[in-house]
């Protein structure tokens, strides 16, 4: 049993121990560098630690070691304690001396980068010997070290990286390569090309050292500000495949191109020319270095290419004598790229490029017809000529072909031989407005793109010319005009293997529902219209996986479309890009933003803005999370109303059923009223009445009434009154008279004043005006207020049955009397008929 527990404890000790090492293997070290396993041994990334040394408690079985991004200023003696390192970066610190014997203990290294630190190119910086370790050193880095623009190269210490295949170091204005360079048996790829690049010249003579044992087969110059290369200057290069000469911004297309000389003979992959002459912005001047005439272009001929670009360099003419019968470059030439420049040149390379045949791809496309308006103007007014059919030849390995901003207009019906392996074409901005006629011999052609042609090529039977076409591109076609787009809906029909379209930035409204009927597209791209919706039916799409709805005027889907999506993500894993739409996240559209969130749809709008109903601007993320507070204060204003107001009817129910309840007999009479169930009278008419008025008046104001009044409204306006002082008997019954008056009377005038007030049959008479209100018609009771009479006296009563237009106040008509009974006739004047 004991022994059997020891056994048991010291299997748990090696378990214990193997954890342990495995924890200090993977975890950070003391000084916080990350430690992990890759396929040859430990991987150790300790930048950015500011450390001043490299850790000597580091894995013995160490490969790959980043020290960059340091402190480190100086590399000591048998620095590296680890013999298995095969990756040092001590790029970025700051070290200015390498100390003979630095590198004995890393004969395994294979990569070094020292390059972004103090390093200056001179004996004393590196030792005769300090590589003389490095035996299987492949890649070395020392560029970005000295400033110093002039100087020589440690030669002795170069010389000794046998081995080392790609080399990266800095330059002077002119470096001399001397007899050291030339024992890098093994240098496949010299570097120059970096941002501190000060190399201006290149003499025949500068890679002389280069020209037996050494075998460059990429140089790379780009950024480096040369000025001047000598004709011979890659001639000793003899093993020369990739030469990149791109950001030069001084070079001149003229200097580069010369410099071809010296590569005559030699069998190259690629020459990069891009971008160069940069410092030089103005379209006008310095012509003579912008033109490749058939002098410069002569240069190239016994050069045997596959890809030469020069791409961006103000091209303005490049003489097509390059690719004449049984040069050398037109024999080796695949690719061929002059895209960018403000003008390519003798268009007659066009017709030539049968020369050229191996050739897979021709970029000719600029930017200078671009915008040129007015040329492009006078080849649309050329056009107007009847132009023959024009064949063009093509080499027979011809697959990427572009020729954008050409003004190619003038064409009538072409006919391309040997295009059967072309593939790609490229026609963008090539000035095809009025290019409405068909193009025969492209039948494999799967990629076209005629963008920026304002209508280009629209016809019923142009598209039909390319039955295998898989990519369609007519961006910027003005589209929205004439019958362009009916005319692009037609030709669809005829190409049974479209994938892809692209109609953006044609400013389009709307489409004809069924215009992808038939078409089996997977991309559609409608960006940068005036869309407001989904402009077609989807279900007529069925293997769409990819829509571009981005930069329209699209602020929220559809019920329907958002189903329509769901099915084809289902089937498709549909993508939809919404992207540049200013979308509605109002009340009612929130079902649309929770589907952004919710849907199995792909789509670029989870935080897009939109815009609330009160014109807020807000992103759909925010809604998102708080959908239910804004849910409730989209909904809590119509309940509130639904419930005000169905309250309401409760309030009014119970009302009506309490005054039903209450007043039955009322409300029948009301009912039996209004159908007709009922026997009264006529009402009175006017004809019925003997007087026209009756006048009520205080004993004190007789003579003004009985005078006065009477004068103007019965002598001047014909009224009938009745005035009691001169119609009634004296001495009869007072109150009689007055009802008789009264009710003889088709209206009543009160003639108020506070002696009328006074008198005691004052309240008699209104309370017999006020009964005898109900049986004249509306307005039929008229006061006069006289001067002493205030409208705070007017009793109540009247009130309630007398309009405000029938009172009228004397002191309002002083000095115009007459007035004043002619306003007062006329609110009792009656036609004689009533």
């Amino acid at each position: 049993m004991l022994n059997h527990g020891g056994t048991m404890c010291d299997r748990m000790a090696v378990v214990m121990v193997l954890i342990l090492i495995f924890v200090s293997v993977t975890a950070e070290s003391t000084h916080g560098c990350i430690q992990s396993h890759d396929l040859h041994g430990i991987s150790v990334d300790c930048r950015n630690r500011h450390l001043k040394s490299i850790p000597s408690d580091l894995p013995q079985n160490t490969t790959r070691l980043d020290m960059s991004h340091n402190s480190i200023s100086r590399i000591v003696k048998r620095f590296l304690h680890l013999p298995n390192l095969k990756y040092l970066d001590l790029s970025f610190n700051i070290i200015k001396i390498l100390e003979e014997g630095a590198f004995l203990e890393a004969a395994d290294l294979e990569e070094l980068y020292l390059n972004n630190n103090e390093l200056r190119l001179d004996s004393t910086t590196y030792p005769d010997d300090v590589f003389q370790p490095l035996q299987k050193l492949q890649m070395l880095h020392l560029h970005n070290n000295d400033p110093r623009y002039e100087g020589t190269y440690p030669e002795k210490a170069i010389a000794k990286l046998k081995h080392v295949q790609e080399l990266k170091i800095d330059t002077f204005t002119y470096s001399n390569f001397g007899p050291g360079f030339s024992e890098l048996t093994s240098l496949k790829r010299l570097m120059f090309g970096f941002s501190q690049c000060k190399l201006l010249y290149l003499y025949n003579d500068t890679f002389k050292s280069f020209q037996y044992n050494v075998q460059i087969e990429t140089l790379d110059l780009h950024l480096c500000p040369l000025t001047r290369i000598g004709p011979n200057a890659f001639r000793y290069l003899a093993s020369l495949k990739n030469l990149v000469l791109s950001n030069a911004i001084t070079l001149t297309p003229t200097e580069a191109v010369s410099a071809m000389y010296g590569l005559r003979g030699k069998n190259l992959t690629s020459i990069k020319i891009n971008h160069i002459f940069q410092l030089f912005y103005l379209k006008v001047g310095l012509m003579n270095q912008r033109i490749l005439d058939k002098t410069i272009v002569a240069n190239l001929k016994d050069v045997c290419v596959e890809r030469f670009e020069m791409i961006n360099c103000k091209l303005l003419w490049f003489d097509n004598s390059v690719v004449d019968d049984g040069s050398t470059f037109a024999s080796c030439i695949k690719v061929i790229d002059f895209s960018g420049n403000d003008w390519f040149g003798d268009p007659k390379i066009l017709f030539e490029i049968s020369l050229m045949p191996n050739l897979v791809s021709l970029n000719l496309s600029d930017t200078f017809s671009m915008t040129q308006e007015s040329t492009k103007q006078k080849l649309v007014e050329i056009c107007e000529i009847s132009l023959p059919t024009i064949g063009l030849t093509l080499p027979e390995t011809l697959v990427y072909l572009t020729i954008s901003g050409k003004n190619l207009g003038c064409f009538s019906n072409v006919t391309i031989y040997n295009g059967m392996s072309m593939k790609y074409l490229s026609l963008t901005y090539a000035g095809l407005d009025r290019f409405s006629s068909t193009v025969r011999g492209l039948h494999n052609l799967s990629y076209l793109d005629i963008s920026g042609n304002n209508r280009a090529g629209i016809s019923s039977l142009f598209l039909a010319s390319f039955p295998m076409l898989d990519t369609l591109i007519m961006s910027d076609a003005n589209l929205d005009l004439g019958e362009a787009l009916s005319k692009v809906q037609h030709g669809l029909s005829f190409l049974p293997h479209l994938h892809t379209l692209d109609v953006s930035s044609n400013n389009l409204r709307m489409l004809s529902v069924t215009s992808f009927e038939g078409v089996p597209l997977k991309s559609l791209i409608l960006s940068n219209n005036r869309f407001s919706t989904i402009p077609f039916d989807l279900s007529t799409t069925p293997y769409l996986s990819h829509l571009d709805l981005s930069s329209n005027s699209i602020a929220a889907l559809s019920t329907t479309e958002m189903k329509q999506l769901d099915a084809l993500a289902v089937r498709n894993n549909l993508s939809l890009d919404l992207n540049g739409n200013l979308l509605s996240c109002g009340c009612k559209t929130l079902d649309f933003i929770i589907w952004l969130f919710k849907t199995n749809v792909r789509t670029t709008a989870e935080n897009s803005s939109c815009a609330k109903d009160d014109g807020a601007v807000t992103n759909t993320f925010y809604i998102y999370e708080h959908y239910d507070e804004i849910w409730k204060q989209c909904v809590g204003g119509f309940w509130l109303s639904v419930s005000v107001v169905c309250y309401a009817v409760i309030v009014l129910v119970m009302i009506a059923i309490f005054v039903i309840y209450r007043r039955k007999t009322l409300l029948i009479n009301i009912v039996l009223r209004m159908f007709g169930f009922k026997t009264t009278k006529e009402a009175l008419k006017r004809k019925d009445f003997p007087n026209d008025a009756y006048i009520a008046y205080s004993e004190n104001d007789y003579q003004y009434i009985c005078h006065t009044v009477r004068d103007h409204l019965e002598n001047q306006h014909g009224l009938k009154l009745f005035i009691k002082d001169r119609d009634t008997i004296p001495g009869g019954q007072i109150a009689e008279d007055i009802i008789d008056g009264i009710d003889s009377s088709w209206s009543v005038i009160l003639a108020l004043s506070q002696s009328f007030l006074e008198d005691q049959w004052c309240r008699f008479i209104v309370n017999r005006v006020v009964y005898s209100s109900s049986r004249m018609p509306v307005g039929s009771i008229v006061l006069v207020l006289f001067e002493d009479m205030r409208r705070a006296d007017i009793p109540p009563t009247l009130l309630n049955v007398v309009e405000e237009k029938q009172i009228f106040d004397m002191e309002k008509y002083r000095g115009e009397e007459g007035k004043l009974w002619q306003d007062v006739c006329q609110c009792i004047v009656i036609p004689k008929d009533k």
